[in-house]
């Protein structure tokens, strides 16, 4: 029993120190105005976020395509929608399947769901590991040291190169981005 008695009072201890330093931050506020505020402000976020008000979700739109390297399909590119202007936009990706079709997606939205409306830069990046002859030895054995390889053109993957945009617009949108080997 002694052990818990001790560790209720620290517990009390810290909660003291904790409305101490409260007070002295709310300052020249007074305490019950500051926990009253707290509280109700706490209350309004919970009720908000649980009526449905706010998802955490944003609106996007559907945004498909098609890549094409020297007109053959390109599977496995990394195609990335970066807006033209801050804050007007949400940067997006997509991986290209086997047919070399690809949806768009934010980080802050549903898989495959596309992005919000304006312009956008587009890049399109692929690479491929190879070997380099060399062996690299670690805790779990031996192995091949390998480097990535681009396999376009540089400008296609350099943001301020890119001859790649779009415009985003509400409902369905459809690029299609035919790449040459040498542009």
């Amino acid at each position: 029993m002694p052990g818990v008695l001790k560790s209720l009072f620290e517990i009390n201890r810290v909660v003291y120190l904790f409305r101490r330093e409260i007070i002295m931050v709310a300052t020249p506020l007074k305490y019950g105005v500051v926990l009253k505020y707290g509280v109700v402000l706490s209350c309004a976020v919970t009720l908000f976020s649980l009526s449905g008000c706010w998802s955490g979700r944003i609106r996007t739109e559907q945004v498909r395509g098609i890549v094409t390297l020297d007109g053959e399909i390109l599977p496995g590119a990394l195609v990335s929608f970066s807006p033209k202007e801050p804050g007007k936009g949400l940067p997006s990706f997509a991986k290209t399947n086997e047919r070399g079709e690809y949806t768009l997606q934010t980080a802050l939205g549903d898989p495959d769901a596309g992005t919000t409306p304006g312009e956008y830069i587009v890049t399109i990046t692929k690479f491929e590991e190879v070997p380099t002859g060399r062996k690299v030895k670690t805790e779990y054995g031996t192995f091949d040291q390998t480097t990535q390889v681009s396999l376009l053109s540089d400008e296609y993957a350099d943001i301020m190169k890119t001859p790649l945009s779009a415009n985003v617009v509400k409902g369905k949108n459809q690029f299609d981005f035919h790449i040459k080997s040498q542009p």
